[in-house]
Parts: C-alpha cells; structure tokens; sequence
C-alpha cells in the first residue's frame, strides 16, 4: 500500500502497522509531531517512510541529519537508511544498516556528495518482528559541513563476539560500557576494551557504549551463552 503525508511517502508492505506521522498525544504516545512505527506482533515489517525529492547541490543539500529514538530499550526497533530514486522504485545506495538509537533521541549526519547532480529521495526502512517504537524527528537537508550534529555517533565502534561466553572485547574510542538486564536493571559497567562477562546467567541483555557522559555511541542485544 502506498500513502502520502505533505510530501513524504509510506510503503506499507503489508503488515497492521506502518509509519505514522504524531500530530497529537493520544493514549501511550510520549512524543509528539515525530515520524514513528509501532511494533506489529505477526508479520515482520517491511515497510519504507520515503523523504522529499532531494535535488542534491555541492555546498548546499548535499547532507542530511535526524535525530531517533527507541520507546523502550528492551525492544529495540531498528531501521536501514537508504538513498532511493525520486521514483521511489530503485535503491541507489546504503548510508547504513541496523541504526538502532538509544531510549534517548541521538543526531544522526549523512553525506549525499556522491549523489551530486542528481533527484533523490532518503529511504527509511523497517524490518523488525514484535519490537516495539521507533521515533524519528526534526529530519534535515542542507550543507553537510555546517549542519549540526548535537551528539556524537562512532561507527568505529565494534562489540564482539555476540554471543558471548565469558570475555568480550570492545574495539574503538569511548569512556565507559553499561549492560542492563531486560527490565532496565544496571549489571555492569567497564572502561576496558576487554570485559569478563563469564559470570553473567545466559540471558540477553542491553549494552550501550558511551562517548561521554551525553553521548551514547551504540546501542544492541548482547547475548550471553
């Protein structure tokens, strides 16, 4: 099913629940005027919130930025951005997979240079199973060098392996590492790129990596065998 809101797309790819735009509170809703999707306990998500036709200029559209949240850091929604055609028919490009931001709303920046010249539209995609909420808010096309990044986002980070048994290794810059258990209950934290997790039950827990104390750099199901 295709919708249109203002100047956005949604592709429904069949599922009960789809993109959304907030335009008011109602029952259960915390953020208000911000695109979301609901989790859908059936049927997996496949489903595309489709920007605006960028006409993509050096200097002036060639970046983008958002920010995105989680409703809840038990169930994780997380979507991949794609650069599509101003058809919305083909994919041109990945900016990136598996975004997945913390309870709190993260700024995230992309660079559209090499799309220069060119008509296209940024493609938000869902694919989750029985999450929960995904928000995305304040969405911005203007010069990449000059538009604000208000927390730091480090795709250099790297967590692994997961699962885990006993050691697990943490590789990139950052200050300090919190696992929670499923209820939001703090189980540890670290400031070692090496941390001894043997004593932890099998279960899945929720790791964030932090920059500093503001800015969380990634956010996923860790799961201990």
């Amino acid at each position: 099913d295709i919708s249109k809101i203002g100047d956005w797309i949604v592709l429904n790819g069949g599922d009960q629940s789809s993109w959304r735009l907030r335009t008011n509170l109602t029952s259960g809703e915390t953020i208000e005027g911000a695109w979301h999707i609901l989790y859908n306990a059936t049927t997996a998500h496949d489903d595309y919130l489709i920007s605006p036709i960028i006409e993509v200029k050096d200097g002036i559209t060639d970046g983008i930025s958002f920010n995105a949240k989680n409703e809840s850091m038990t169930w994780m929604e997380d979507i991949d951005l794609y650069v599509i055609d101003e058809n919305y028919q083909i994919i041109l490009g990945t900016l990136q997979e598996n975004i997945t931001p913390p309870e709190e709303y993260l700024n995230y920046k992309f660079d559209l240079s090499e799309y220069e010249g060119q008509n296209i539209r940024i493609g938000f995609h869902s694919t989750t199973l029985d999450q929960y909420v995904f928000y995305m808010d304040d969405f911005k096309v203007g010069n990449y060098n000059t538009l604000s990044l208000n927390k730091i986002i480090n795709d250099e980070i790297t967590i692994y392996p997961n699962p885990v048994n006993s050691i697990l290794k943490i590789d990139g810059e950052f200050t300090n590492a919190k696992i929670y258990d499923l209820k939001g209950k703090l189980i540890m934290e670290s400031s070692e790129s090496v941390i001894d997790v043997s004593q932890l039950p099998q279960s899945i827990y929720i790791i964030k990596v932090i920059a500093n104390e503001e800015s969380v750099v990634k956010t996923l199901k860790l799961i201990k065998e």
